[in-house]
């Protein structure tokens, strides 16, 4: 099978990560990463994040390598940690599960200043090598928790945790992250290099695929198509993912009356076919790794956090194709 994943923006290289297509309604003849224009989040949703990593950059900036959910955040002696739920292979240092740990992980809140989606560090903060859990229960799933410490513990921040759902059967969703944008063409949706906006869509799960294999991975996964924006028989506000969207969570509750903003059952992980010269084609197969029961609990445990109900505490909870640069995950 040729699939992508959606990882660092290497073309960011795209080395093997699954990317998300990006099938949106656009403004004129252009869609996004996970939308259309009109489908931006303004202010953003900061309970997803932009994953940040350190290739070196001049004035401390963060690499944008992929998107993440805020799922806990937790008190240890006084300190405060923000743990971010993502992709493994957004963390890997080459995109697969034998990869080890790509250097500085860390987040930012909020769109970036350039196109670029790289940025500074929230707090100027990375996570310590022991703050980043890799694998999920099995130690084999294309899926990564990290904590940050902040400062000082602000119990107010507990409100950015999304709440963590068992998938189920074929599912309404709405994506949420900051990947690469891309321009609406007759067969699909043509990368752009740009990246770092937070931008929404509808789609919906047609199929669970348990023991779904990719780079080294081994998880159930939730799949999707990309669809046509043309096409009146398509999801209403549907879209798809690119590089750098990988890891951004998959909401099914919450709805504001135009799409999801809690509820997460899936995070996205990449796209078959894989993207030909940055051209998501309309009919391709996206996907994400739905999340189980051990799952959640696995999240929840790395994170030092009692499963919701033992406590009253609310739990909120691709790689780019550009020449020239690494490629993102998606």
């Amino acid at each position: 099978m040729s699939a992508w994943w959606i990882r660092p923006k290497i073309w960011r290289r795209w080395v093997g990560a699954i990317a998300l297509n990006a099938g949106v309604f656009g403004l004129g003849s252009f869609s996004f990463a996970i939308a259309p224009a009109a489908h931006t989040i303004n202010p953003t949703y900061d309970s997803v994040v932009r994953v940040l990593k350190d290739t070196g950059l001049p004035g401390g900036q963060g690499f944008f390598e992929g998107t993440g959910s805020v799922v806990a955040n937790t008190n240890v002696n006084g300190s405060g940690f923000l743990w971010v739920l993502t992709a493994d292979h957004v963390v890997s240092a080459n995109g697969t599960a034998t990869g080890g740990l790509a250097n500085g992980i860390g987040l930012a809140f909020g769109n970036s200043p350039t196109s670029s989606g790289n940025s500074v560090y929230y707090q100027n903060a990375k996570a310590l090598v022991a703050d980043i859990h890799r694998g999920g229960p099995t130690g084999l799933e294309d899926m990564a928790v990290f904590g940050i410490n902040y400062g000082a513990f602000d119990a107010s921040k507990s409100a950015l945790a999304v709440n963590l759902l068992t998938a189920t059967g074929t599912t309404l969703f709405t994506d949420i992250g900051f990947g690469n944008e891309g321009s609406v063409g007759g067969t699909g949706y043509q990368a752009q290099n740009r990246y770092g906006t937070q931008r929404w869509f509808n789609e919906r799960v047609f199929q669970q695929s348990a023991n779904f294999q990719l780079a080294g991975y081994k998880y159930t996964a939730a799949k999707f198509a990309v669809e046509d924006p043309n096409d009146p028989t398509s999801t209403v506000a549907a879209g798809a993912a690119m590089d750098a969207d990988s890891g951004s969570p998959m909401f099914t509750a919450a709805s504001n009356g135009t799409y999801f903003t809690n509820g997460q059952f899936a995070l996205l992980t990449g796209v078959s076919p894989a993207p030909t010269n940055g051209l998501y084609e309309y009919g391709s197969t996206e996907f994400g790794l739905a999340l189980s029961a051990a799952d959640i609990a696995w999240i929840y445990t790395v994170a030092a956090v009692p499963e919701p109900g033992a406590m009253a505490l609310v739990v909120i909870v691709l790689i780019s194709f550009a020449p020239g640069r690494r490629r993102r995950a998606i």
